[in-house]
């Protein structure tokens, strides 16, 4: 059930890629999706996906503030980030369901950057 939960609130994010018009910025979403569904997947050990995964999620965040820093959600999207390293910090006994919410959390708001740069063009 743990994994189970884990992946597929994971694999929400899958769903930033659809109104997404940038090729490298679709590859970013799709390597940190990948590498932290595999994580989860197989067991969370501190290996070389963990080092990966986070790598490439601190790529994805950096870019997505690059992306929205002129706009007008740039405050909310700060929140969301504020909102989802508060969430990320909860207790162990309750981990799974405290980080599939960040999950759902951080899927949307890759969902709502996604489509605001997409309309934006």
């Amino acid at each position: 059930m743990k994994r189970f939960l884990l992946c597929a609130t994971t694999s929400l994010h899958y769903l930033s890629l659809i109104p997404n018009t940038f090729f490298i910025y679709k590859m970013i979403i799709f390597t940190s999706t990948s590498l932290s569904f595999l994580w989860h997947y197989y067991n969370e050990s501190k290996n070389i996906l963990f080092y990966l995964d986070y790598g490439v999620a601190i790529l994805w965040s950096v870019v997505d503030f690059y992306l929205v820093f002129n706009m007008d959600h740039f405050y909310m999207i700060s929140l969301i980030f504020l909102l989802n390293k508060m969430i990320d910090k909860c207790d162990e006994k309750n981990y799974v369901y405290y980080h599939s919410l960040w999950h759902i959390i951080s899927a949307l708001k890759s969902l709502f950057i996604a489509v605001s740069v997409a309309l934006r063009q």
